[in-house]
Parts: structure tokens; sequence; C-alpha cells
């Protein structure tokens, strides 16, 4: 007996039928993977704090205080079991609160100083950093405020100078650049892993541009309003490009405003 085979037409249909079957679970499992290996990074993250949390624990035995530590990844120093980050920061204050932006490389996960969870995003270069606030100056928000050399007697509120360039002060003690641009932002000396990212971010908001060419020594990021800059030598200086408002905050906490530096880049 002669054996019947398929016909094209049931060929085609059965190919055809193979393909829908591809095509609705091929974005299914891709989005298994990629939930996977966002999730995996999330648990980096926890790891990050983890490890930062032991660190506070062994310090805070062995010398009773703890101020505040900086970790850049990949090269934190910390014991990390797992994926050790690619690139990003995390800080320790003095109170044991643990803020962190690491990424891989394809996914940037974040906590801040009052959040628990970690949230994670795709990794954008330039665009996975620290909040604002944790860019200040310390643990503590700027507190005083001057056209100059602040100090405790100085303005509390920045809005009052008259300017739109000018130096932060804390309660520890420690100086940044300040500028009323949609707000404080300010800029802290001595801090240039952090401010490199964060100056750009600041920019960015607005889609105004960075020059990045030489990294490794200084960013500096300009609009029709304001131009700043960050050194890796700690250095930090903003100025306005409309009337003369300049501040420069050495690594050695000088300060000097109204000293006319040009501008550069």
């Amino acid at each position: 007996m002669k054996k019947k085979g398929f016909t094209l037409i049931e060929l085609l249909a059965v190919i055809v039928v193979l393909a829908l079957i591809a095509l609705i679970a091929t974005p299914i499992i891709l989005g298994v993977i990629e939930s996977s290996r966002r999730k995996a990074f999330e648990d980096t993250g926890y790891g990050v704090v983890d490890a930062i949390r032991s660190f506070y624990v062994d310090k805070l035995s062995k010398d009773g205080v703890v101020g505040e530590n900086t970790f850049t990844f990949p090269n934190s120093g910390l014991s990390l079991s797992g994926t050790v980050p690619a690139g990003g920061v995390a800080k320790l204050h003095a109170d044991g609160t643990i803020e962190i932006a690491i990424h891989n490389n394809s996914y940037c996960v974040t906590k801040g100083v009052n959040e628990d969870a970690v949230t994670s995003k795709r990794y954008e270069e330039g665009n996975c950093t620290l909040s604002d606030s944790s860019s200040d100056l310390s643990s503590g928000q700027s507190k005083y405020f001057d056209y100059g050399i602040p100090t405790t007697s100085s303005s509390t509120d920045y809005t009052t100078l008259g300017k739109n360039v000018f130096v932060g002060l804390n309660e520890s003690g420690n100086l940044s650049v300040c500028i009323n641009r949609d707000g404080l932002k300010c800029f802290k000396t001595n801090n240039y892993d952090i401010e490199k990212n964060h100056i750009q971010e600041v920019f960015s908001k607005s889609g105004d541009t960075c020059d990045t060419s030489d990294v490794s020594y200084s960013v500096n990021c300009s609009d029709s309003d304001f131009y700043c800059r960050v050194d890796s030598d700690g250095n930090v200086r903003c100025r306005r490009n409309t009337v003369i408002e300049d501040c420069n905050v050495f690594s050695n906490n000088d300060v000097e405003c109204d000293i006319g530096w040009f501008v550069y880049g």
C-alpha cells in the first residue's frame, strides 16, 4: 500500500503555526531573560548594601565611631560575594545610612538614604548617579550660604543673597560651590568620582552638553546662563555667563569669588 505524505499546503500550514508560536513566545522568553538579569543585578545591589553594613558594624566595634566613607567600584575594597559592579559609587554616612548608584554596563541600581529597597533601570552613561541631595557637602545639606566664605552666621536662605552663584557650608564645615539653577544645586570639593557624574546629571536635565573629553582630569558643563567645572584635584568652580558672578572653592577649602576666571572649553 502506498503511504501518503504531507501536501505542500499542509506543510505550509504547519510552518505558519510554528511561526506564530515563535512570534508569541519569543518576546515572553526575552522578557523573562531580561527580568532575570535585572533581578540578578538588583541582588548585587543588596549585596553591596550588606557589605557596607558589615563594614560599618566592624568599624564601629573597633573604633567606636565611623565617619563618612565613599566606595568606588569596581575596586571598592569591600568584601563582596557574587558579581562585582563594573562601576559606580556607594556612600556610608556617619549615621549609618547608605546610598548606592552602581552599574554593570547594562543596568543601573540605586538606593537613596531614606530607602530600604533598591531600584533598577537601563544603564546610560552619566545617568547612574547618587541623588542631588547626596551629592551635596556631606550627609547633611548645605545650611549656610554666602558670596564668599560662609560661616555659621551666614544666611540660611540662599535666595536672599541676590546671587545665583555662591558658596555653601554645612554643619560639618564642608564647602561646595552652589548655583541657583531651577533650585539649589551644589557641587562638593574633593569628591570628583561623584561630582563628575553629578554635574552632568544636573545640566543634562535641560538638554545642555558637557565637555568630557578629558574626563580623567575634569568635566565642565555650560548653558546660556551658567558654566561649572569640577576637577580631579578637588577644585570646583561655577560662574554666570551673563553677569559677573563666579566662585571657586579649592581642595584646601580656600574660597575666591569675583576672580574673573575665564570660561573653559
